[in-house]
């Protein structure tokens, strides 16, 4: 079943333009792992340093082999303290929703 994936971050104070252009980096392999269907990032209008990731993959186990990678990768701190060596403001949320008929 499609999964809808969330992952909003928190840069340290006066860093989101910096974890934006590490986002940018990143993504490209993103969209080529197996799984993937799409994803959109957004900056909060209200606090720059807060980034959402709004994504659809197949399953939850698609999207879950993908942030193993990233781990193994160095990519995402297994703390989840950074996000590709640039500090972070807290741990990332990660949320997983399933799609309904409504």
């Amino acid at each position: 079943m499609v999964c809808l994936v969330t992952f909003e971050c928190v840069a340290t104070p006066g860093n989101g333009d910096t974890v934006f252009k590490k986002l940018k980096e990143l993504l490209p392999n993103t969209r080529n792992k197996e799984g993937f269907i799409d994803l959109v990032a957004h900056i909060d209008q209200d606090d720059r340093d807060r980034l959402l990731c709004v994504q659809h993959w197949e399953n939850r186990e698609a999207y879950e082999s993908y942030v193993n990678w990233r781990k193994s990768n160095g990519d995402l701190d297994v703390s989840g303290n950074s996000l590709g060596g640039i500090p972070l403001a807290e741990t990332p949320k990660i949320r997983f929703f399933d799609i309904t008929d409504a």
